[in-house]
């Protein structure tokens, strides 16, 4: 059975280990991997459809902002498990566990975010922003290939010392 193409970001998986509020620097969805920038406020990844992000990360959108000045609850530790869909076969078999993936941007759509794992980009550079650890067992009928789930952490976080891990 084929996985079902439903991307809507990444969300905490296991126990939400920290949340923190933030001042929003524009439109944040639910879901979107966000940078802190210079001036202290958090905005998702520039770019549209299809833009590929490799920058650090400092969380994940726990609620939306529809502007900026908003306030927005970030889950910004750096040990926070997430789960997220993948955007094509990039991980297809038990080897692909345990590399670094880039983010990418796909269209939009109010409120949730749709971005996914770069299946493509798979590593082991430390600059590579997520490290995939498994597929995500608590989605029903999930395999290894176009559109898996897949647990994940934030791998070049801006609150860790250094760059990242190299993936395996």
């Amino acid at each position: 059975m084929a996985n079902q193409d439903r991307p809507n970001g990444l969300k905490p998986h296991g126990d939400l280990l920290r949340q923190q509020p933030y001042i929003a620097a524009g439109v944040i969805g639910i879901g979107d991997a966000l940078v802190l920038e210079d001036a202290g406020r958090v905005a998702a990844p520039t770019g549209g459809a299809g833009s590929v992000f490799s920058a650090a990360l400092c969380g994940v959108a726990l609620t939306s902002a529809a502007a900026a000045g908003d306030t927005v609850k970030v889950a910004d530790h750096p040990d926070q498990l997430f789960s997220a869909q993948v955007d094509d076969a990039g991980v297809a078999a038990q080897t692909d566990l345990g590399l670094n993936y880039a983010l990418i941007a796909t269209a939009a759509s109010a409120g949730e975010s749709r971005q996914e794992v770069d299946g493509s980009s798979g590593a082991t550079e430390a600059t590579q922003i997520l490290r995939v650890i498994r597929l995500d067992k608590s989605v029903k009928d999930n395999e290894f290939g176009s559109q898996a789930k897949v647990v994940l952490r934030i791998n070049n976080h801006q609150q860790s010392v250094g760059t990242g891990s190299a993936g395996v």
